[in-house]
């Protein structure tokens, strides 16, 4: 271990971690150090487990980021069950309208290049139809 410190001072890169910095003052709006967020929670089924298991533990989880699939696969009932349950439970949920590029008819996703774009909407009647499914 010497020899990678040795190598470390050299380099001007510091030893360790920094335990001696003091704590942040900042904190969330409720006066929390820290948030815990899940993501891929996609069905009221799978929600209620995680609340569940969450108190189980005794671990807060603070956010969720849902239905990256498409809210409009649910119906206003799952939907609705959906927000009540994370209402309840004091989870703030970030949830995506539609399935967006894996249901288009183009291809450019199954590309490389494509790839790089990511799941997003493809011009304005995309944009559109997705505001039409929210509203």
């Amino acid at each position: 271990m010497e020899e990678v410190l040795k190598v470390v001072r050299e380099l001007g890169l510091p030893e360790g971690d920094a335990y001696e910095l003091p704590d942040s003052q900042l904190r969330f709006p409720d006066g929390c150090h820290y948030r815990i967020e899940v993501s891929g929670v996609e069905r009221p089924e799978v929600l209620e487990a995680l609340v569940d298991e969450s108190d189980k533990r005794g671990v807060p989880v603070h956010r969720l980021i849902s239905m990256v699939m498409g809210s409009t696969l649910l119906d206003e009932k799952e939907l609705r069950r959906f927000a009540e349950v994370a209402a309840s439970a004091g989870m703030e949920v970030i949830v995506t309208p539609g399935p967006r590029a894996p249901w288009d008819i183009g291809r450019q996703l199954a590309t490389p290049e494509g790839a790089l774009s990511g799941i997003r909407y493809r011009g304005m009647d995309q944009l559109l139809h997705a505001v039409r499914d929210i509203m």
